[in-house]
């Protein structure tokens, strides 16, 4: 009798640990409040680049205030022709330097492009998807004028988001692991009202050899290949769950010491951008 009492007692125990432990979890996970609204598109393409298109709203109103497209590069930290200049008071260049995340309207071919769509989506203030008249009157040379504004089309069209966990962090980020032991891990993710939209995830061996590459290359062997759909498929349930965290286990069935140091680095992430 006395035994089964104390199974009983452990039993409850348990049950509210998990009950208080659970409620933990869901208080830190709570989402915080947005003065604007948003809708999104995202095409993710060659070469590590995830273009979007940003319909953003005053809270509670259905005309769009602001309209952004752009592109961040999630798999390259440092690309050549994206550099930021450094100028003096009189406005000369004395030299330039590499932003912490790539993005398309740095390069300074496309200025004029992006200064075009500004005025048309300022000036025409659209609410729906574009007519071809609209389309037509767009001033697109150097960029992919269709693919962008099938981007905007999407968005236009799409639901608002909802609050995502993530308001703290910047917009878009690439975290490089410390570690230097023959590789090292690095994460590219892209946020908007919080929401994780695009991860990208890449394994890079000294020399900057990109592991991804090797594998759509042909050049990787049974290892890196498994370890590849390993990541793939991380990169998804991220996406999925809105959480960066992830239980290991579930993604190869031997162990595997890169992914102990990815996930590492991916709880870490959880906790802070910093």
């Amino acid at each position: 009798m006395v035994k089964k009492l104390i199974t009983i007692i452990l039993m409850i125990a348990i049950m509210l640990y998990g009950c208080s432990d659970s409620s933990k979890n869901n208080k830190e996970r709570k989402a915080p409040d947005y003065n604007y609204d948003s809708k999104v598109a995202i095409l993710e393409g060659a070469d590590g680049w995830m273009h979007y298109f940003i319909c953003e709203y005053e809270k509670g109103q259905d005309i769009p205030e602001c309209y952004v497209y752009d592109a961040y590069n999630l798999k390259y930290k440092e690309i050549e022709g994206y550099e930021i200049d450094c100028v003096d008071e009189n406005g000369e260049i004395l030299g330039s330097y590499y932003p912490e995340i790539t993005y398309m309207s740095l390069f300074n071919d496309y200025e004029t492009d992006f200064n075009n769509m500004e005025e048309f989506f300022d000036t025409n203030k659209p609410l729906d998807k574009l007519t071809d008249e609209q389309r037509d009157s767009v001033k697109i040379e150097h960029m992919d004028k269709n693919m962008i504004l099938n981007l905007y089309d999407e968005a236009i069209s799409s639901e608002k988001l909802g609050n995502g966990y993530y308001g703290a962090y910047p917009e878009a980020d690439i975290v490089v692991e410390n570690v230097r032991e023959g590789y090292h891990w690095q994460i590219g993710y892209f946020l908007a009202r919080g929401n994780i939209m695009a991860v990208n995830i890449e394994l890079i061996y000294d020399g900057n050899i990109y592991m991804s590459d090797m594998v759509s290359d042909g050049k990787a062997d049974a290892e890196q290949i498994a370890l590849a759909e390993a990541v793939s498929n991380i990169e998804k349930d991220i996406i999925a769950n809105q959480l960066f965290d992830i239980d290991k286990e579930k993604y190869m069935e031997e162990d595997s010491s890169y992914l102990d140091r990815l996930d590492d680095m991916l709880e870490d992430l959880e906790k802070s951008p910093y």
